[in-house]
């Protein structure tokens, strides 16, 4: 877990708290530090050992309860912000998996609500990053009215998240995001693109759970994290009453990323696609549905610069890919 505290920035003064620093919450860490100036630390949260955990999450509370204090002793009361975005379940979890990674948000909402009425805190707010895709596997055209119906235990998984922090009574913020992709480090789930373009580098075939023709709407990490950041930061902005869907709203076909890869790379790149697929339908978000303030980014242009970004780097080929 990353905790980032002190004054300033945009009028910003409060303490964050980035639970989960894989692309998303690594991603955020950096949009905040562009924005504001922070003190960082890094604090040990353990996933597998619940005993561990909880003396972990009551280091956590006692360090934020610190920061807190001297903010207070120093005439200011700041704004505590937790961001979940922490995941080791993917979209094929199992149920054992997803009740595991359940356990653990429950762990860190409690520790939440706890902080939450900390008097030297002037409010706490909770951030969830969810998943469109688990949500609405299979639909078309989603929006804002479109109804939740998981498919898999992933799914599940982060319906159930959104209604405990819903129950819970803090200020809760949903952020529903599709396909997200980026330049993965090591350590940090590698999406299709990413697998694709530097499996496309080295040569390397990449095997694909889905059809040519499947439909799916990709988002930069980027993008993401910047619209985080500003949720984060504007501490004066009307709590959302409702989840926000951060999708494209311009789907894509596997077969369409394929061969912008393959333009990019300027080869032919190895594939094999599974004769059973588990995720091959399509699923698609409508514009009408994304927020006023989200202006995703071309995707071309994205695989582009992460091409440049991965050869000039040396990422592309000290990743591990699978």
């Amino acid at each position: 877990m990353i905790l980032l505290a002190g004054p300033t920035g945009q009028g910003h003064a409060g303490v964050v708290a980035i639970v989960g620093t894989g692309l998303i919450g690594a991603a955020t860490v950096e949009a905040l530090s562009r924005r504001a100036s922070f003190q960082l630390s890094e604090l040990p949260l353990d996933w597998n050992e619940p005993v561990l955990q909880g003396r972990q999450l009551a280091a956590i509370e006692e360090a934020i309860a610190a920061e807190a204090a001297a903010a207070a002793a120093g005439g200011r009361r700041p704004v505590l912000d937790v961001l979940w975005s922490a995941g080791l379940a993917g979209f094929a979890a199992s149920p054992e998996q997803t009740s595991r990674e359940l356990a653990s948000f429950c762990a860190v909402l409690a520790s939440a609500v706890r902080l939450a009425g900390d008097p030297n805190l002037a409010g706490a707010r909770f951030h969830l990053v969810s998943s469109a895709g688990g949500l609405f596997e299979g639909q078309r055209q989603v929006d804002g009215r479109s109804t939740p119906a998981p498919r898999r235990p992933y799914g599940d998984l982060k319906l159930e998240q959104e209604r405990l922090l819903t129950a819970s009574g803090l200020d809760g913020r949903v952020y529903r995001l599709s396909s997200v992709y980026g330049s993965a480090r090591p350590g940090q789930r590698i999406g299709l693109i990413w697998m694709l373009l530097v499996n496309g580098i080295r040569h390397r075939v990449t095997a694909i759970n889905g059809r040519m023709d499947t439909l799916r709407d990709f988002v930069l990490v980027d993008d993401v994290a910047d619209f985080l950041a500003g949720a984060i930061l504007d501490h004066d902005a009307r709590p959302i009453g409702s989840p926000v869907l951060l999708a494209h709203g311009r789907p894509s076909s596997i077969w369409e990323v394929q061969k912008l890869v393959e333009s990019v790379v300027a080869h032919r790149v190895y594939v094999s696609y599974s004769l059973a697929p588990e995720n091959s339908e399509d699923t698609t978000f409508a514009t009408t549905g994304l927020p006023p303030r989200w202006h995703p980014s071309d995707l071309a242009s994205n695989v582009r610069r992460m091409y440049r970004e991965a050869v000039q780097s040396g990422t592309a080929f000290s990743t591990v890919t699978r």
